[in-house]
């Protein structure tokens, strides 16, 4: 939950928490119980309209990961974004950074402390014609990977993303649209690393 105070038309401050519990039964520990975690976490942010096209964003704070069991270390360690977003008639771009800590579903980690950077722009040629492009880059340390004895474990991962692409729509109803995409991992375990393109085509109708 969050708490906010709005500064005119100017922008606007205030505070947030957070607080997750995570159980994993599919991650037994020796003793029979299943693994987990409490992520806990405060932090202020504040977002200030620069201009009329123009607005910059960020957030501090500090988060905690307490295990619920003896093994590992957890997290304890500050928390940040910042951020520029431009709107104008035709030309839309954003760009951010950041680290957070997130938690699991429940797969081979118990959560991840991430670093990341992430940008887009897109163009509007007309009412019918516009395109976008974008990348991404994560950093993640994973934590509570490390189940079972003797066991190899990702325990960090890089993430890479670059996206093209384009929608024209032919009237009313029918529209097409055109993305090319590259993604890269690379992890501390070579047999998981690897790279993928794609293209993908799509036709969307508006019934």
């Amino acid at each position: 939950g969050g708490l906010g105070y709005r500064l005119s038309n100017r922008g606007e401050v205030g505070i947030q928490g957070q607080w997750r519990r995570s159980t994993f039964p599919n991650r037994l520990l020796p003793n029979g119980e299943s693994s987990g975690n409490t992520i806990t976490g405060m932090n202020g942010f504040a977002k200030y309209n620069l201009g009329r096209s123009l607005s910059a964003h960020g957030s501090l704070g500090f988060s905690k990961v307490e295990q619920a069991f003896g093994a590992g270390s957890g997290f304890s360690g500050t928390v940040w974004e910042a951020g520029l977003d431009y709107a104008g008639p035709r030309i839309g771009a954003n760009i951010s950074t950041g680290r957070s800590v997130n938690g699991s579903s429940g797969g081979f980690y118990g959560y991840s402390v991430s670093k990341f950077v992430v940008g887009n722009v897109s163009y509007r040629a007309n009412s019918r014609l516009s395109g976008s492009a974008g990348f991404s880059h994560r950093s993640n340390d994973l934590g509570e990977t490390i189940f079972n004895i003797g066991q190899e474990t990702i325990d960090n991962r890089t993430m890479d993303r670059y996206f093209v692409g384009a929608d024209y729509r032919m009237n009313r109803i029918l529209s097409f649209s055109l993305d090319y995409r590259h993604q890269r991992m690379r992890t501390n375990l070579e047999q998981y690393r690897y790279r993928e393109n794609s293209v993908v085509f799509g036709v969307r109708a508006n019934l």
